[in-house]
């Protein structure tokens, strides 16, 4: 049996009994809810420098728990669980970064002890401590005690040799490269005589291995680096060990050129050809290698940006050339020429004219003779070469898109488009023989995703982007023009409905308010739709909602409206909505629909009550929340744009959403409901002349209103006796006292609330008593039930109200009673008037909270949750959780 993995009782008993001491030793541990070690650990070596005296003390502790628990498992190392350590280690891996603590745990042995006890069997060949080590070598190199010690002490090589043994395993590799990489970058700052140490020890080995590889072997004397080269003499030719030495040379190589060049603005030779980077790239060109070439153009890249301000400025012949447009025309030159590798006109001297003026002459205009008779060799091999090297030069433009210049990224996009251009054409001519081979339809696919990739960031100061405009055209034309894949159409879809949502910038409007671009595009979405693949149907009504949102009043671009309706879309989204099998296609017809509710002038079946009860169903009824939220999501925005809703519809409106807000146990549909009564609120106090957060002086209706703080408590009284029938004011009071709300539907509700009181009620005086007298004022003079929302714009209820006797005893500078009072008012029932219930709410069992029950209802929940926030910030709430091993995820 393996002793490393059981556990000894003695063992475990004094462990615990470790933990328990030194947990309940902390200053900031909560005595009545216990925190965790990884709750400490965040407080205590969090960058906020409060309490220092505090967190010393604690951080001492710390140590002391880190020396005692090593103690114990070095004196029991074959029986100790790698759990034990695991705890120690992340524990470490925070610590180390402070530098008091680093130096005290190297001091008293604790981090000696650890990497050693990290590297005895079974342990070491465990994944999991690998990564383990690394890291707490990359937590020394916060501080600059650290860095000196991982230099001196060589443990950095460990994380050196872990990476180049596991190079198959990702995690392992990465991590020693991070761990490098930062090594080499901090202690440039330190000392470069220490970084060319580092340096050599890493590249020796592989001089040598290179060595190897060209001259024969000899009888020499075996050496730990003559061990190491003849191992790496086996890799040399696996092309990730080569773009590793390759990068190497080029970063050594522009770092030298810094200090060559210090002081000196403008030279008359390429920087390129002086750092050796086109050497190395026409040393693979001639071994036949282009994949490695074209991933060395990004390390290209990316090196020259952060020495930018460090190297001159290169002239040729009067005119200033930047390195970043030769390493562009470089990494194009292979997506430019597809079309001639699809074409086959390699070969053709007549196709030589049309080259030079091509897009790509304009590129090579900028580069230096060197980097010409590169793109020239690179031309000549790419007949011979796998098409895979399409893709490939396509995915290392993707990864240097942040660093190019806004100008070049203009340039970079011309470039994609015209390789739909090309491969639309060569599409064309072959459709009667066309079949897509693996590898084309990767190429197909990485052009779509490496564009979507560029246009999330399209920007028409790109310059030439302006060929952006086309985009939609010839995504219709590629779709329409070949039965490509599931996954390929849906691409294209995306793709089409970003280039719809970003060709329609500001500065563009004046000239493409026209749907002649997109004239075919509806008839091919209406097939689309029908379409047996979900994805392809979401897609395409991505696509329709892009369009309605462009052909919406608010866009400014009615002209889209064309686009739907000649093309029906209009009425087959709406029964789409409700029919189509699949949940996400569903609720994306929802927002389609949505979308086009904004639409002026476009005849669909929304407004009908058919289509209404139908929706409401789907609510009530259809089981899937996202599909439930986007269907309020569509009544929401309905309700609050038409004025003219027949009163049954109204109502079973609000029937439907007070069940779904009160009754429903899903957070996002709740959310939704509750969003709902919102908007319902905000179109009351609109209907009542509410504008800007305040009623405004003076009100034109059908006479001038002067609008005293009476005449908004009027206001204000009529709005909340509607929200009070209609059943929003039960739906707010209900769930902010319920105790099984969620979080964030409470927040929601809340903000309301306090928005309401503040602006609101105490702005215009608004309390219970002046609710109650204005509620038996209206009593007195309207014998009837309150009006249905669509009513409220005429004012003879406001004349009545104004006419009555009961205003008098009712003036601007009346005096409330007090909290107290308030709050007696809400315990005695008896003192409020009897509840009434809406014409169209006789049906409804539910209790009507008054207006007056509400006021005092946020004004009393209000003026509490003020006092339990202060309450709060005094003593501060911590996290409960007693599990002691709870310590960063591992």
């Amino acid at each position: 049996m393996d002793c490393g993995y059981f556990s000894d009782e003695l063992l475990d008993l004094q462990w615990n009994d470790i933990l328990k001491k030194y947990l309940d030793s902390f200053s900031c541990q909560n005595k009545k809810s216990q925190l965790t070690f990884d709750q400490i650990l965040k407080l205590v070596f969090s960058t906020d420098q409060a309490d220092n005296e505090t967190k010393y003390e604690d951080k001492e502790l710390f140590e002391k728990c880190v020396a005692e628990t090593l103690s114990l498992l070095s004196a029991a190392t074959e029986l100790f669980k790698p759990s034990k350590l695991l705890f120690i280690l992340h524990m470490m891996k925070h610590m180390l970064r402070d530098e008091t603590c680093f130096i005290n745990l190297n001091m008293n042995g604790s981090l000696y002890n650890a990497l050693y006890m990290c590297q005895l069997p079974p342990i070491s060949t465990n994944k999991l401590f690998k990564i383990l080590f690394a890291e707490l070598i990359r937590s020394t190199l916060h501080h600059q005690t650290g860095i000196k010690w991982t230099v001196e002490s060589q443990f950095w090589m460990n994380v050196y040799n872990n990476s180049l043994e596991f190079q198959e395993d990702k995690d392992i590799a990465e991590l020693g490269y991070i761990v490098l990489t930062e090594l080499l970058g901090k202690i440039t700052e330190i000392d470069e005589t220490m970084c060319e140490d580092i340096i050599r020890i890493i590249i020796t080995p592989l001089i040598n291995a290179d060595i190897q590889l060209t001259i024969p072997n000899t009888f020499t004397a075996p050496s730990m680096v003559g061990v190491i080269s003849d191992q790496l003499s086996q890799k040399i030719t696996e092309k990730q060990l080569c773009l590793v030495l390759e990068r190497i040379c080029i970063l050594l190589s522009f770092f030298g050129l810094t200090e060559i060049f210090d002081g000196i603005k403008s030279i008359s030779q390429d920087p390129l050809v002086l750092s050796g980077f086109l050497r190395i790239i026409d040393h693979e060109i001639q071994k036949g290698d282009l994949s490695i070439a074209i991933e060395l153009y990004y390390y290209g890249i990316k090196y020259t940006k952060s020495m930018t301000n460090k190297l001159p400025r290169y002239t040729m012949k009067g005119n200033i050339l930047d390195i970043e447009s030769e390493l562009l025309a470089l990494q194009l030159e292979p997506i430019i020429l597809v079309a001639e590798k699809l074409q086959n006109f390699f070969n053709s001297p007549e196709k030589v004219e049309t080259l030079r003026v091509s897009h790509l002459a304009q590129l090579l205009k900028r580069c230096s003779l060197q980097s010409l008779k590169i793109g020239f060799k690179i031309k000549h091999l790419l007949p011979t070469y796998p098409t895979e090297i399409f893709p490939l030069a396509l995915e290392g433009i993707a990864k240097t898109k942040n660093l190019y210049s806004p100008g070049n990224l203009g340039a970079i996009f011309e470039c994609l488009i015209y390789s739909f251009d090309d491969l639309l054409n060569y599409i064309r001519i072959n459709c009667g023989c066309l079949t897509m081979t693996p590898n084309q339809e990767t190429y197909v696919r990485t052009l779509f995703s490496t564009v979507l990739l560029f246009i999330e960031d399209f920007d028409f100061s790109w310059g030439d982007g302006v060929k952006a405009l086309d985009l939609p055209q010839i995504m219709y034309d590629f779709l329409s023009s070949f039965s490509w894949t599931n996954d390929i159409i849906v691409k294209g879809l995306i793709l089409m409905e970003q280039s719809i949502l970003k060709r329609l910038s500001p500065c563009m409007s004046l000239l493409i308010d026209t749907p002649e671009s997109l004239k075919d595009i509806g008839p091919m979405l209406y097939r689309k739709c029908f379409m047996n693949d979900w994805e392809i149907r979401k897609a395409v009504l991505d696509v329709v909602c892009t369009i309605a949102y462009n052909a919406n009043k608010i866009s400014g671009f009615s002209s889209f409206r064309e686009v739907l309706t000649e093309a029906s879309l209009p009425s087959l989204v709406s029964t789409m909505a409700l029919n189509d099998e699949n949940p996400t296609v569903k609720a994306t017809a929802f927002k389609c629909l949505q979308q086009m509710i904004n639409i002026e002038d476009m005849d669909h079946p929304l407004r009908t009550k058919y289509y209404i009860n139908k929706v409401l169903d789907t609510i009530s009824k259809y089981n899937n929340p996202a599909v439930q939220s986007e269907a309020i999501n569509f009544v929401d925005k309905l309700y609050f744009k038409e004025d003219a809703l027949p009163k049954e519809m109204i109502a079973s409106i609000y029937t439907c959403m007070e069940q779904t807000a009160l009754y429903c146990n899903e957070v996002e549909v709740q959310k939704a409901a509750v969003t709902f009564w919102e908007n319902v609120a905000r179109k009351m106090f609109r209907s009542q002349g509410w504008m800007d957060q305040k009623f405004p002086s003076v009100i034109f209706s059908k006479k001038v209103v002067v609008m005293t703080k009476k005449e908004c408590r009027i206001r204000i009284h009529k709005i909340l006796t509607e929200l009070s029938h209609n059943g929003c004011l039960n739906v707010f009071s209900y769930l902010y006292e319920s105790e099984n709300v969620h979080p964030e539907i409470l927040e929601t509700i809340s903000k309301f609330l306090e928005k309401l009181n503040i602006i609101v009620f105490q702005k215009y005086d608004i309390t219970p008593e002046s609710m109650m007298v204005l509620n038996s004022a209206s009593e007195q003079n309207c014998n009837r039930t309150i009006l249905p929302e669509t009513d409220l714009e005429s004012d003879h209820v406001l004349e009545d109200v104004l006419n009555s006797t009961m205003i008098p005893m009712f003036s601007d500078d009346i005096n409330f009673c007090s909290n107290e009072d308030i709050f007696s008012v809400l315990e005695n029932s008896s003192s409020f008037p009897n509840r009434r219930t809406a014409e169209y709410y006789k049906h409804r069992n539910s209790q009507i909270i008054t207006p007056s029950e509400f006021v005092a209802f946020v004004i009393r929940k209000m003026s509490t949750d003020v006092q339990n926030d202060s309450a709060s910030s005094e003593s501060g709430s911590l996290p409960k959780s007693n599990d002691l091993y709870n310590i960063i995820d591992y």
